[in-house]
């Protein structure tokens, strides 16, 4: 058994969705993977064992959507790694409310305006993270939709890596599929590191956690879903 040793959580966007494809907003909403995203997902399998950085996990989680389990099955398979998959509502994207299914360049403008009505005169992509997942939830066009907040979801997803991090502290690797905005909101709120605006479809982000302290070792990399 390994004492004393960091465990690396490796930390992986879903393959391209239908949704993801037609340029409409996912949250809580969900699609299967398309074609593409199949080929993606089973690429970075394939390629964590064959660029020599994961030959196979102690432990695999996913989040509880389709596109979140479509993804670890194939990355999982092309690994030929037999190892059980757990699913997890903890690992889900956050939750966008009434702007889920939304075509992504009209809630731009919608949350735009938002900020216009209330006298402020930033664009959305000048906002920092947390300011634009409150504005999700703030300006939900659908409140009988539950939106989430940065608060409601960092606590999630600290929660779910805090749990992750204590049940395989002995561990070695660990796989965890989520999505792009959950996992920006992880690292924010673990302070690792300045988060990238995007993450791509198959992106890996290794994190490393020696104690109760998280380190980044890559963000956002997409050498495995390239096979670069």
């Amino acid at each position: 058994m390994r004492q004393n040793e960091p465990v690396r959580l490796y930390l992986v966007r879903h393959g391209q969705t239908v949704f993801n494809a037609l340029g409409r907003t996912q949250g809580w909403s969900d699609s299967p993977l398309t074609d593409v995203g199949r080929a993606t997902a089973a690429r970075v399998g394939a390629n964590l064992v064959g660029l020599g950085e994961a030959p196979s996990f102690d432990a695999a989680y996913a989040a509880d959507m389709v596109r979140h389990g479509e993804t670890a099955a194939l990355l999982l398979g092309a690994m030929a790694d037999g190892v059980p998959l757990e699913r997890t509502a903890g690992l889900r994207e956050t939750g966008f409310g009434g702007y889920e299914g939304m075509k992504v360049k009209a809630l731009w403008r919608r949350m735009d305006e938002h900020l216009r009505d209330r006298g402020d005169a930033r664009k959305v992509f000048e906002l920092s993270l947390r300011e634009r997942i409150d504005l999700f939830r703030d300006s939900n066009p659908s409140p009988e939709h539950e939106a989430e907040g940065y608060a409601a979801a960092s606590t999630r997803l600290l929660g779910v890596a805090a749990g992750i991090g204590s049940a395989h502290a002995d561990a070695e690797r660990v796989l965890a599929v989520s999505s792009g905005m959950a996992i920006l909101v992880l690292l924010d709120a673990l302070g690792i590191a300045e988060p990238p605006r995007f993450l791509e479809n198959g992106s890996v982000t290794i994190l490393e956690r020696d104690g109760d302290r998280w380190t980044a070792v890559e963000v956002g990399s997409t050498r495995f879903a390239d096979g670069a």
